[in-house]
């Protein structure tokens, strides 16, 4: 991993990206100050070393009783603070960086939850603004966050993954230099002041969100620039010293929003065979965005401009090297600068100049209106040895069709029944998690997965996903997918789209586990169900859900530590001996030639409204939408005579009272009905 070095900046003609660090044999002021507190600290222990031997010759014969009641060890905030990867307010503001660096976490190869959390005023004002004096992460698919006034401000910090800053003057005056990982490199910095004159190096995707957010910022970027001063004065990504360096031979979108954003000699310098769509105003109050902006086209790059209504005054586009090409549309198009240095902007005569679909890509992975997130970047989580006694001989269990269900110690059966039903729930297994107030402290594990069956096109229609941890009665999170478009959608913070996210279900601020929804290929969709340990993060359970939008969905779960976990499972596919005697599936009726076995599941069936057990109110619509009478309307359109015939087959195989899920069966097996199929039948035939 290469370190921070600020002369290294690429520069264009024009542009003096100035050095930030300084070298020699000089002592800067804050390693005056480390060595005048090394000092201190040397002519302390005399002083108390002389004061102990003193006492001690005073009372030497309770010399041990002595020491043990005068003498304190000051736990070190590197280890207590840093290396728990939870700082709150200045708790971990004295652990100081060394010339040479700091890896952290101090003890660990990696942080326990998988990022460093600096949370509170002041927390993690780790460096002064002249230092050179870096942590390093030790591992780059750790990410940083800072929240809350003055968070991170300043921090200098190398090999992290992605860093999400909020609050007002968070991350002011840090060097940030992102590394190559599991992570998507992204930036996120809300607030108003938040990255104000900072550096940033090794960026994909980088966002600012505020009053003067990101001023005087410079950075590298390999992908977007998202810059939005929302309802402010402005002055996102603006100022004289603010510079942004594209590369990579790629494609750019850059967003300047809101007003006085991207102003002030801000600088844009794409560095070859690049296509770009920068848009200047996204509404009528957009005044001066892009304003007096400079930018620079190297090595034949195309560049798409819109500036809208009064944006882009006096803007200059400086052509560097032979090749490159400049088309602008919109009402602010007339105020770009022109001369001799500056490249001619061409009207727009076709919709996409540069190339189509250069701005489809959407926002940084960990941008939000609110508070950013950088769960949603793809870091690795910390992963926990397998737990103890496992055989890592991973079962399986499924569910399919109208509904075919396969137990986890492989038995099958047919569940000829519409409803809401507990498939599957992990619960009672107490793990011990990392707490930022109690050390370690123990927490019951309660994860929940609820399916509807239904009598339409197909039975199985949704998949909900619940946290209860720790005797929660109410759902810390919920994750959702129905058959109406086969897409997930997470409860918290309000219902939203989910593509590949990692959503961390915390406790008081605690990590307890999370949802970790990965990529999907086709009409795939993925959940890995994990548990925080005291080691880190351990699987305790991969979804795996095949939905076809518009029809049917079908559900594997597979367990990864039976031997361990295997008990604290229930529902649906829980093993035989756990779905208690009365309804074990060995006392189930065999309904058939091709027909394994049916079953009921009425300890398993949930009269609670969706919304109820988690879910939400769209899905609980869409359910009833999809829902039939059931079973019994199959009844209603026979005879008493047929009716009989299918009571007299039941009788061979069921006890009574016999069920109408028996009942429907019957005729549609042997076509009681004649010609004359009810709705159950058509649609599960």
């Amino acid at each position: 991993m290469s370190k921070f070095a600020y002369g290294e900046f690429p520069t264009a003609p024009s542009i003096d990206l100035r050095s930030v660090s300084s070298t020699g044999g000089i002592v800067g002021p804050r390693r005056a100050r480390l060595l005048s507190k090394s000092m201190s600290k040397a002519l302390l222990s005399i002083i108390l070393l002389e004061v102990s031997l003193a006492a001690v010759s005073q009372c030497d014969e309770d010399d041990a009783a002595y020491l043990q009641s005068h003498v304190k060890v000051k736990s070190d905030p590197c280890e207590t603070g840093i290396n728990s990867g939870t700082c709150t307010g200045t708790s971990c503001n004295n652990c100081d960086p060394t010339p040479d660096g700091v890896d952290i976490p101090p003890s660990l190869s990696r942080f326990p939850n998988g990022y460093l959390s600096c949370t509170g005023t002041g927390a993690c004002n780790l460096a002064e603004s002249a230092d050179d004096e870096f942590y390093d992460f030790k591992s780059s698919s750790d990410y940083l966050t800072c929240s809350g006034t003055n968070a991170c401000s300043p921090l200098n910090l190398n090999n992290v993954g992605a860093i999400c800053v909020s609050g007002e003057n968070s991350g002011y005056e840090s060097k940030f230099n992102l590394a190559s990982g599991t992570c998507t490199n992204d930036v996120c910095c809300n607030g108003g002041n938040a990255c104000k004159n900072s550096f940033l190096k090794g960026v994909n995707t980088l966002s600012c969100r505020g009053e003067q957010a990101c001023w005087d910022l410079k950075a590298e970027l390999t992908g977007n620039l998202y810059c939005n001063s929302g309802a402010t004065d402005g002055g996102a990504c603006s100022n004289d010293l603010a510079s942004f360096i594209f590369s990579g031979s790629t494609d750019h979108c850059v967003e300047c929003y809101g007003k006085g954003t991207c102003m002030s000699s801000s600088q844009f310098i794409f560095m070859g065979e690049e296509k770009v769509k920068m848009t200047c105003g996204n509404t009528a109050d957009s005044s001066g965005t892009c304003n007096a902006a400079r930018i620079s086209l190297q090595q034949d790059t195309c560049i798409h401009l819109v500036c809208e209504n009064a944006t882009c005054n006096d803007l200059s586009v400086m052509n560097d090297t032979s090749g490159s090409r400049c088309f602008c549309e919109g009402a602010g198009c007339s105020n770009i600068a022109t001369g001799s240095i500056n490249l001619q902007c061409l009207e727009v005569t076709t919709p996409n100049p540069c190339g189509a679909n250069i701005c489809s890509n959407s926002a940084a992975c960990c941008d939000s209106e609110v508070s950013p997130s950088c769960g949603s970047c793809g870091c690795a989580l910390p992963t926990a040895p397998a737990a103890a006694g496992s055989t890592n001989n991973a079962i399986t269990a499924n569910v399919a069709g109208d509904p075919h269900i396969t137990t986890l110690d492989g038995k099958h059966y047919t569940l000829l029944q519409q409803g809401s039903f507990l498939m599957w729930a992990f619960s009672g297994y107490e793990t011990r998690v990392p707490s930022a107030t109690h050390g370690m402290k123990k927490v019951p594990m309660d994860f929940e997965i609820f399916t509807h069956y239904s009598g339409s096109t197909s039975f199985t229609k949704a998949i909900l996903l619940v946290d209860k941890s720790n005797g929660l009665k109410t759902p810390r999170q919920a994750l959702e997918l129905t058959s109406l478009d086969c897409v997930w959608r997470a409860k918290k913070p309000s219902w939203h789209d989910v593509g590949t996210e990692l959503l961390q279900l915390t406790d008081d601020g605690d990590a307890l586990g999370a949802f970790n929804v990965s990529n999907s290929v086709g009409n795939h969709k993925n959940v890995q169900l994990l548990m925080k340990t005291e080691d880190g993060y351990r699987k305790i359970a991969n979804v795996f859900v095949r939905c076809q939008p518009g029809s049917h969905m079908a559900a594997k779960v597979k367990m990864l530590s039976p031997k361990t976990d295997l008990d604290f499972v229930r529902g649906e596919m829980a093993p035989d001996g756990q779905r208690f005697p009365q309804h074990a599936l060995g006392s189930a009726s065999k309904l058939g030639l091709g027909v394994s076995l049916v079953a009921q599941d009425t300890q398993f069936s949930t009269t609670t409204e969706w919304t109820a057990l988690g879910g939400s109110a769209d899905a609980a619509t869409y359910l009833k939408e999809v829902d039939t009478q059931g079973p019994g309307t199959f009844l209603k359109q026979c005879s008493e005579e047929e009716q009989q015939e299918a009571e007299k087959i039941c009788n061979k195989h069921w006890a009574k009272p016999l069920p109408e899920a028996c009942l429907a069966w019957a005729g549609i097996k042997y076509g009681i009905c004649g010609t004359r199929p009810c709705v159950l039948a058509e649609r599960q035939v």
